[in-house]
């Protein structure tokens, strides 16, 4: 069977790796979305969110929230990415959204959990051949790279593809989350 993103999806679907894990009823991977098209920009995140029980419908974040908004500080990850992404002018549909592991675990990951899920983010990168991977917070140390924790945007490799390590949106400045959006519109063009 080729690799491509369903064939994937399928696979993390049926993994039982972590099962002892994981909260009870939440084996419920989410392996990244949306799982059909092509993709510029692959953005890797550390982890579904504690509540992140459905697989979240890019659509419904695309031209609702802005960073300029009172409230922004306190949207999920995903809300805080579509608004660096729309005031960037990405099209949402350019953009794969992932995570280094699959599964909301009951307490924090294990290195078990990232090596089992490592594989299928490896070959979901490779499948995509993105111009750009962007790696948030935790999901570097998840993958053998430094966290960035200031407001600096680093520049390396990842499957050798272009790669910037941003600290996590939650509780970063306005200003910094625009600068990552300037930096990803100026690389992926």
């Amino acid at each position: 069977m080729a690799d491509n993103l369903q064939a994937i999806e399928n696979e993390i679907d049926a993994c039982d790796k972590c099962l002892s894990l994981l909260k009870p009823g939440m084996h419920n991977p989410r392996p990244g979305f949306p799982s059909t098209g092509s993709y510029d920009v692959v953005v890797i995140g550390a982890e579904p969110g504690w509540n992140a029980t459905d697989r979240p419908d890019p659509v419904e974040y695309k031209g609702r929230f802005s960073p300029s908004d009172p409230g922004a500080h306190t949207r999920n990850t995903i809300q805080q990415l579509f608004c660096c992404l729309e005031d960037a002018g990405l099209d949402f549909d350019r953009v794969f959204f992932t995570n280094s592991v699959k599964c909301a675990a009951e307490r924090r990951k294990s290195p078990l959990c990232f090596r089992n899920c490592r594989p299928f983010l490896e070959r979901q990168v490779r499948v995509i051949g993105p111009k750009l991977v962007v790696i948030i917070g935790r999901a570097a140390s998840n993958m053998g790279m430094p966290q960035v924790t200031t407001e600096s945007i680093e520049r390396d490799t990842y499957l050798g593809y272009l790669a910037l390590r941003i600290r996590h949106p939650r509780g970063a400045s306005r200003m910094y989350r625009q600068r990552v959006a300037s930096t990803v519109a100026a690389i992926v063009g």
